[in-house]
């Protein structure tokens, strides 16, 4: 296909997503209006990406009370029906029509611009609107209200409700956290997907948070298949690692039912850094993009992988070279697409330990076992100093099979903004291969993936359980030294300090046994298969 491609900026600070109509795309910008937020709804050609303009969404205009904020909390937040050509908006408003100042959730008719009549605030506790579904003819909306316990403290409580056509709200699901502790755990419902094989069945995706010290600071994400009516059938946690916080978690139905996920293992929780003890969250040195799949009948994990080797072969050889945080990605959607799957966010590029630092809009196309297929990011300004880059929240594919890329750009007093500071929606528009230049795709190639260096020696190999390792000695610092069984399943482990060291696992059964080594300062990681036979 070869496709328009262009990059605009639109009315409001943030487009949080769009959707196209005949030849015009709707942006949802969240954005300001005599010193408040409000909704923008802007319009935009679909050839050109020239802006057509633009409606304000102000719950001043039904309450007329002056001091109203409105806010959109996502990019899930609106339902588009191309027959009867009817939008609907969720968002959160702070209502100060009684005593004092409540956020409300609201679910909105844009033309014309009404309140429906769904409640879903929750008693007198600040509400927001979360995010809005219409799954198999159903509409379901996920919403938070706060529960203060102190004048600056509160714990968020979620709710996942059925919108009945007559105005009615059904409860399906609640999660009621309960104040923080240095244990507590505080679920989070984040999104909802169909469920392609069962249409009385439902994805959640949650975060299982847990305080220490008083902040959410170590978390799991899971996927929950639950029924329409809120029952669990099973739970996943797909990353098996409790030394790492999975960010940005996102999922993908294949068509044959089974669970594509993926997540960037971006930090270490409390205690939890291989190179020093802090109580506080790490950023992790080494952190990539990991994938897994989830089998549909079970919930259990198949297999977990990264393609850390695929990105550094992708990415600028001055970044690798700079160590400029080459794998820090961050996925904010993700969409099945035809043979594949698309996953859309962005790179934070760090330059001098976070002096200076911009975020690539990036996108990647993987197969549906999480294979890169390509992979495209984009430095739109790379001579312009304040340029802090653009922020993607979400993405829709184009009746051409390209993709519209939503998101924030930002400049810092850069010589694009004329030295002043603005923060922008903006809208890229991309062609099916992912190119903002048609043609990118021409030098894709194939990846020359270069073998991983064993640099330690395990021997002897068959073994009785007497073994020796030697470590290599222009690599400084400790070794973390593990032993698995058939079953995953780890058996021994130690820290290694010298270049030679003596093992002893006469105590295992015969058998084969895999021995990983991971350098703690180089990041070396090694795998070595041994035989134990008594």
């Amino acid at each position: 296909y070869a496709q328009n491609t262009w990059f605009k900026l639109s009315n409001g600070w943030q487009a949080q997503g769009c959707f196209i109509h005949r030849d015009t795309i709707y942006a949802i910008c969240a954005g300001t209006l005599r010193g408040r937020n409000t909704v923008h709804l802007t319009r935009h050609n679909y050839i050109s990406g020239n802006l057509f303009d633009t409606d304000t969404l102000d719950y001043f205009n039904i309450s007329r009370d002056s001091l109203i904020n409105n806010q959109l909390n996502s990019s899930s937040v609106f339902l588009y029906d191309s027959v009867a050509n009817n939008l609907q908006i969720g968002f959160s408003y702070g209502d100060t029509s009684g005593s004092g100042y409540k956020w409300r959730a609201g679910l909105f008719n844009v033309n014309p611009f009404y309140k429906t009549g769904h409640q879903l605030s929750v008693d007198t506790f600040d509400t927001h609107f979360k995010r809005l579904y219409n799954i198999n003819g159903i509409k379901y909306a996920i919403t938070t209200w706060l529960v203060r316990y102190a004048p600056q403290q509160g714990t968020n409580s979620w709710n996942l409700v059925r919108l009945m056509g007559n105005g009615q709200v059904k409860l399906v699901k609640q999660q009621v956290n309960d104040k923080v502790g240095a244990s507590s755990h505080k679920p989070t419902f984040e999104k909802l997907h169909a469920d392609n094989q069962n249409p009385g069945n439902l994805f959640l995706q949650m975060y299982d948070l847990w305080d220490y010290a008083g902040g959410p600071q170590s978390w799991q994400a899971d996927v929950v298949k639950i029924d329409t009516s809120g029952k669990t059938i099973w739970t996943c946690r797909p990353n098996n690692r409790d030394s790492i916080n999975p960010t940005l978690f996102q999922m993908v139905q294949k068509p044959d039912g089974n669970i594509i996920c993926c997540w960037i293992d971006l930090y270490h929780p409390p205690h939890k850094h291989p190179k020093k003890d802090n109580p506080y969250i790490d950023n992790n040195d080494s952190s990539t993009i990991w994938f897994a799949e989830i089998d549909y009948q079970t919930g259990k994990v198949l297999w977990r992988k990264n393609i850390r080797q695929y990105l550094e072969w992708k990415m600028s050889r001055s970044d690798i070279m700079n160590d400029r945080n080459i794998n820090d990605l961050s996925f904010y959607d993700a969409q099945l697409v035809d043979n594949g799957i698309v996953w859309a966010g962005h790179r934070s590029r760090t330059y001098n330990y976070m002096q200076s630092w911009k975020r690539l809009p990036v996108i990647l196309k993987t197969d549906l076992l999480g294979n890169p297929v390509w992979y495209r990011e984009f430095d739109l300004y790379p001579t312009d100093d304040g340029d802090k880059g653009m922020q993607v929240y979400s993405f829709t594919q184009t009746p051409d099979k390209g993709f519209i890329l939503s998101g924030e750009y930002e400049n810092r007093y850069g010589p694009i903004t004329g030295g002043e500071y603005w923060q922008k929606a903006a809208l890229l528009k991309l062609d099916s291969f992912g190119c903002l230049v048609p043609g990118c795709h021409a030098t894709d190639g194939i990846a020359t993936l270069t073998k991983i260096t064993e640099l330690c020696r395990v021997f002897p190999n068959p073994s009785t359980g007497q073994m020796t390792i030697e470590l290599p000695q222009n690599l400084s610092g400790p070794w973390d030294f593990t032993v698995t069984d058939g079953h995953g399943r780890i058996v021994s482990s130690h820290r290694l300090e010298k270049p030679e060291n003596f093992i002893n696992l006469q105590n295992l059964a015969n058998g084969i046994y895999l021995i990983q080594l991971h350098n703690m300062h180089s990041n070396q990681y090694e795998t070595h298969k041994i035989i134990i036979q008594h």
